[in-house]
C-alpha cells in the first residue's frame, strides 16, 4: 500500500493509521521510470524511489494492483470557492489521479469530491471527469452520498466515482449499490 499527501499534518494523520504504508509527499513527483533490474516500472518517485506495486497490465490490461482510491482538492470546485474548476491549480491534480490510473490500471477506482464537481463549470468539468476515465479505460459510475446516514452528526454530502477497468459501467453500478440486491459482491469485477 502507498499514499500521496502533500501536506505534513495530513501526512502525520495517516502515517498513524496506516503505519506501514509507504508515504510520497507530491502526487505530481510520482513518473514513469526504469526499474532497478533495468527493466521498465511504471511509476517511481522524484527522488527515484519505485512505487510499491506498480506493474505493467497483464493480457487483459489490468496491473496487478486491485484499487486506486483517492480524492483531489476540492477548492476550486466547492459552491463555497471561486469555482475555477478544472482550470484552477488544485483541482486539475485530478489528472495526477488519472495519469496514474493509466499508468498502474488497477481493477478499480474510486474518486471522492464535493457535490460542487457535480456542477462545475456548467456540468462541463464532471463530463471532462468521466471521458477521462473512460479513454483510459475505466467504465464509472457515481453516486452522492451524505456522511449523516453513516453516523456522522452532519450534513456532508460528496460524490463518489467508482470505475473498473475494461467494463462497461456495470460492475460500477452494481458495487455501488445500485443493482445486485445491494450485494457488493454481486459487482466484482472479473
Amino acid at each position: 500500500m502507498w499514499q500521496a499527501e502533500i501536506d505534513e499534518w495530513s501526512r502525520r494523520v495517516l502515517r498513524g493509521h496506516w503505519p506501514d504504508a509507504a508515504i510520497y509527499d507530491d502526487v505530481r513527483s510520482v513518473q514513469r521510470g526504469s526499474g532497478s533490474g533495468g527493466g521498465e516500472h511504471p511509476l517511481r518517485t522524484g527522488n527515484g524511489a519505485d512505487i510499491e506495486g506498480g506493474g505493467i497490465g497483464n493480457e487483459s490490461g489490468a496491473s496487478s494492483v486491485d484499487l486506486l482510491c483517492g480524492g483531489f482538492p476540492c477548492q476550486d470546485l466547492s459552491v463555497a470557492g471561486k469555482r475555477a474548476g478544472f482550470k484552477g491549480e488544485r483541482s486539475s491534480l485530478f489528472f495526477e489521479f488519472a495519469r496514474i490510473a493509466d499508468e498502474l490500471r488497477p481493477r478499480w477506482i474510486v474518486l471522492e469530491n464535493v457535490v460542487g464537481l457535480l456542477s462545475s463549470a456548467e456540468g462541463r468539468d464532471f463530463g471532462i471527469l468521466l471521458a477521462t476515465l473512460a479513454e483510459i479505460g475505466y467504465g464509472c459510475a457515481w453516486r452522492v452520498v451524505d456522511a449523516r446516514f453513516f453516523g456522522v452528526p452532519q450534513r456532508r454530502r460528496r460524490v463518489f466515482i467508482v470505475g473498473c477497468f475494461g467494463d462497461d459501467g456495470e460492475r460500477a453500478v452494481r458495487a455501488l449499490g445500485a443493482g445486485g440486491d445491494g450485494n457488493l459482491e454481486a459487482g466484482a469485477c472479473s
